[in-house]
């Protein structure tokens, strides 16, 4: 299966899951502010997405929660350059735009959770297990 296989596979997951028409399903569209999701779905998604692909997906790759309470990434609520740089490197694996100083975990999490970060990932492990 190749990368352009993929989206139509997440994209009929976040159908079934979120109860949305696949098309709403653009790789811009983010998972909680777009799309509706809620902390319990991404436990349904994620386990859908290994069931479907394959593939063994840690929750922490998608959702770094201990990021979100780290003080050196977000300062009284709010997000640091620090926070910046780490998101950015842990989420490595897919292009992230919109991440800003002061934004709250809310708007970071809006930023960060998008179905193409869904896409990248499952493209991202299905390679590192194929490169084993």
């Amino acid at each position: 299966m190749n990368a352009d296989q993929t989206l139509p596979k997440i994209q009929q997951i976040l159908a079934q899951v979120l109860g949305v028409e696949p098309q709403r399903a653009v790789p811009e569209a983010s998972l909680t502010d777009d799309l509706d999701a809620e902390s319990i779905d991404f436990v349904d998604i994620l386990f859908r997405i290994e069931q479907e692909f394959g593939l063994k997906i840690d929750r922490d790759a998608l959702v770094a929660q201990s990021m979100f309470r780290d003080p050196n990434y977000f300062a009284d609520g709010k997000l640091t350059e620090a926070g910046i740089a780490a998101f950015q490197q842990r989420y490595r694996f897919t292009t992230i735009e919109g991440l800003k100083p002061g934004q709250t975990g809310r708007e970071v999490a809006a930023v960060l959770l998008t179905v193409r970060t869904l896409t990248d990932l499952v493209d991202h492990v299905r390679s590192a297990r194929a490169a084993e």
